[in-house]
């Protein structure tokens, strides 16, 4: 019989769902300088029921789309910005001609399909599928 406090791991510690449905504040970062903007996006991550069902309707969309047709770049480009607004839980600090914009889904869709925001939509990918971001803290030390 092995001593549990000295063999193995707690799978516990390396738990992203949970992480994952609570959310990740990403501050935003200047794309030219890497500097940190005064705003920020809360995620989902990848291993969350909302980006889990959105990943799911994207691959049965991708899969219908190949067997279309010859639409399948804009196909492929709507399916991640679909993923990327359901990982979108809140934002803040996000403003376009010096008016706050609220953080719903069509907004999401409309900022993450702007052309000038393809560095921040990057950003906003590259965290939520950092599983990091998502672990316990006791998990990163």
């Amino acid at each position: 019989m092995e001593d549990a406090n000295h063999n193995g791991i707690d799978l516990a510690q390396f738990d992203t769902e949970t992480g994952a449905e609570a959310g990740f504040e990403l501050q935003l970062r200047h794309p030219a300088t890497g500097k940190p903007l005064p705003a920020y996006i809360t995620l989902f991550g990848e291993d969350s029921k909302a980006y889990y069902a959105a990943r799911q309707q994207a691959l049965r969309a991708r899969r219908e789309q190949t067997l279309a047709g010859p639409n399948l770049e804009e196909a492929i480009e709507d399916q991640t910005v679909a993923l990327l607004v359901a990982a979108t839980k809140s934002w803040r600090g996000i403003l376009e001609n010096g008016t706050e914009v609220t953080c719903t889904p069509a907004n999401a869709e409309r900022l993450y399909r702007k052309r000038g925001w393809r560095a921040f939509r990057e950003q906003v990918d590259q965290a939520i599928h950092n599983r990091a971001n998502f672990l316990p803290a006791s998990a990163t030390s």
